[in-house]
């Protein structure tokens, strides 16, 4: 009996499903998919960009060191390999070589992982700039780094260090100094620290607090989580072009570690659903500064969580409801159209898994390159550029169909408990 290829045995694959099912959540409550556009990193003269240092010699080493090692472009086929000769031959002991190719190709991805990361923290460090040295006391696994983020965060005027400070702050549970009001006076305009700040008060019991936050909120001009300039700071430290095992790790980190630090920046919107849809609308006050709150999270948000918050808000506000519908139908296109983008990529890496586990990097991998590059709000806007009206409201159409089966499954579900 034949075995069949299992295209997600390799280290890189599950490094990939890890960092896809939280893109997965986060663009998508539906199903998705879209072709690959193979786009460079972002070149190092953009805003952020780290120049490589000079003074690495101990991660340049490194480099080289495993740029020369025969291995690396091997690596590639290690799995794949081992799971074709198992589905041609008969009996446990060649499913049980191909179980030991994985756990060898698992061993050095993990190795060549650590290695990076450290090798990236050696370059950063090196760079001299705040924000440099922030990133690489974040990607710092050693003992005290933790505690340098949160002394830089501190005494920093800049306040995506700040922020990156803070989040790190929030998981350890090591200080209790750095707040989101400090990120907001060093952060004027922002909506984001605020909305933090929001979720404080409601812990807190504190409703004027509450309501102060809210007005900030409605009065910003920006919702930015420097999430973005994290990544972008990343992609632009050293790599290689030649496909292996290094150029996979220098594919995968970076997006695990974005990604760890995107899902530290989205705020509970606990509190403005709370204070606006439990709320009466007959309160003029509380009317107006939710009609604000709900236009800052639409035109100032850069992700679909803002605007799908939005949307929800403005349906009981309720804002003019021919903008709002316009909206409605803007936002499960982008939706619908990334989650299609997302199924061809998934498609596609099942496909190239048979033959090699860094080709699977290099299609997510550009995927991600992309959204590091247009962001999240012009990578969905690209999607949809170019296409008519009707095809647009084909994809809203195909997104809201999904949702209604999606939400009756979820019905029956309860209702057989």
């Amino acid at each position: 009996m034949k075995t069949p290829p299992r295209p997600a045995i390799a280290a890189v694959l599950m490094a990939i499903l890890v960092v896809g099912c939280f893109l997965y959540w986060f663009y998508r409550w539906a199903p998705t998919s879209g072709e690959v556009t193979a786009l460079a990193a972002p070149g190092a003269a953009e805003a952020g960009a780290v120049v490589p240092a000079s003074g690495g010699v101990e991660s340049k080493a490194a480099f080289k060191r495993i740029a020369q090692d025969p291995a690396d472009k091997a690596w590639c086929s290690l799995i794949p390999q081992a799971s074709a000769e198992s589905a041609s031959a008969a009996g446990s002991s060649a499913e049980l070589q191909a179980g030991d190719a994985e756990s060898e190709s698992s061993r050095q991805f993990e190795a060549a992982t650590s290695e990076l990361q450290r090798a990236w923290v050696t370059q950063l460090r090196a760079a001299g700039d705040e924000r440099s040295l922030a990133l690489s006391l974040r990607l710092d696994s050693s003992p005290g780094a933790r505690g340098e983020l949160l002394d830089l965060a501190r005494h920093t005027a800049d306040p995506a260090v700040y922020a990156w400070g803070l989040q790190a702050c929030s998981l350890s549970g090591e200080c209790a100094d750095l707040t989101p009001l400090q990120w907001a006076r060093l952060d004027p305009g922002n909506a984001l620290p605020w909305l933090f700040e929001a979720s404080n008060a409601q812990q807190h019991g504190d409703t004027a607090s509450l309501r102060e936050a809210l007005y900030q909120v409605g009065q910003a001009t920006r919702n930015e989580n420097y999430v973005d300039a994290f990544a972008t700071r990343l992609e632009a430290l050293s790599r290689v072009q030649e496909p292996g095992l290094r150029r996979t790790a220098e594919t995968l980190l970076p997006m695990e570690l974005s990604t760890a630090q995107l899902s530290q920046s989205i705020p509970s919107f606990s509190p403005i659903t709370k204070y606006c849809l439990a709320g009466t609308m007959a309160d003029t006050n509380r009317h107006e500064l939710c009609t604000k709150v709900t236009e800052v999270l639409w035109s100032k948000g850069t992700n679909m969580i803002d605007k799908a918050m939005a949307v929800r808000l403005a349906k009981r506000i309720p804002p003019p409801a021919e903008v709002w519908s316009d909206r409605q139908l803007s936002l499960d296109a982008r939706l619908q159209a990334m989650g299609d983008l997302h199924d061809q990529d998934v498609a596609r890496m099942e496909a190239s898994a048979r033959h090699s586990a860094c080709a699977v990097a290099e299609i997510w991998g550009a995927r991600w390159r992309q959204r590091v590059q247009l962001g999240e709000r012009g990578q969905a806007e690209l999607a949809l550029k170019d296409l008519s009206p009707d095809a647009v409201s084909a994809l809203a159409q195909r997104w809201r169909n999904a949702r209604a089966a999606a939400d009756a499954r979820a019905s029956e579900a309860m209702g057989a408990q």
